[in-house]
């Protein structure tokens, strides 16, 4: 399981909070995907589920990720700024640069995600897909 999430404020419960809200307005299509990305779980992409991803307007090591279930029209927008994970409950890998750390491929070839060492800046609302990323 991935360490070293956060919130913009430290907050190591980063499914509480200010995300809260977001989360339980979730459509059910988003939501066991995104509360496993920010549990620090492993998310296998299959057909039925792609991320991609775009550098963030804000610099850094900060990214805009985005979900989406292949042929919707919504997509799911969290903003994540990596860190070096020197914190003592951090992961011992980096995450710097985004997103490779994140990424690994698994023994079939499938692609999988799981999130270390992020500070979530932001999560959104489902997004018309064509508008986005």
């Amino acid at each position: 399981m991935g360490t070293g999430l956060r919130t913009r404020a430290g907050n190591a419960d980063v499914l509480g909070g200010a995300f809260l809200g977001v989360l339980v307005r979730l459509l059910d299509t988003y939501r066991p995907t995104v509360e496993a990305l920010l549990r620090g779980e492993p998310v296998i992409l299959d057909d039925d589920l792609e991320i991609t991803t775009n550098p963030s307007t804000d610099g850094g090591h900060s990214i805009d990720l985005f979900i989406v279930r292949p042929g919707a029209d919504k997509k799911v927008r969290v903003q994540l700024r990596a860190h070096d994970g020197r914190a003592p409950d951090d992961d011992p890998t980096s995450s710097i640069p985004p997103p490779g750390p994140w990424q690994t491929t698994d023994a079939d070839g499938a692609v999988v995600w799981r999130l270390f060492n992020a500070v979530v800046l932001n999560l959104e609302q489902p997004h018309n897909a064509a508008a986005v990323g």
